[in-house]
């Protein structure tokens, strides 16, 4: 990892390289996603490429999903640096929805997102820490 002095840094990563634009942002558009829009994106893509993984192994055809992921934090201001505040900066809850249409049923839907929550890095790393609401939504 290195740091830029325009304020941001770049991680490196097996043959990856990508811009993390700070540890929070408030403003309305950055030039690179921050710390906190990277975990929760992190989040998603684990649950759709694990969801998609294990619905291959099952042989279900899966035709399209999408996530959508929210992140409260404990106190911003206690970021911001606000005297007085009490708390903490970090995520308080995350919420993720996955939206996913497939050729199966909502039971096996469901036993296959089961099984994704169950062998999720991140699931079981966040699960740990904050509080968690991670739903699945069968779309026909």
């Amino acid at each position: 990892m290195s740091w830029m002095d325009e304020g941001w840094a770049t991680v490196y990563t097996r043959n990856h390289a990508f811009t993390v634009g700070g540890q929070a942002s408030f403003r309305e558009a950055d030039a690179h996603p921050d710390a906190v829009e990277y975990l929760l994106g992190a989040l998603g893509g684990d649950l759709i490429s694990g969801f998609a993984s294990h619905a291959a192994r099952r042989g279900v055809e899966v035709d399209a999903m999408e996530a959508s992921i929210f992140g409260r934090l404990n106190n911003p201001l206690v970021y911001l640096g606000v005297v007085g505040e009490k708390g903490h900066p970090g995520f308080e809850t995350i919420s993720c929805t996955l939206y996913a249409s497939a050729d199966a049923d909502e039971e096996t839907l469901e036993e296959i997102w089961q099984t994704t929550l169950a062998r999720s890095p991140l699931v079981n790393t966040l699960n740990r820490c904050v509080g968690l609401t991670l739903n699945l939504h069968a779309v026909e």
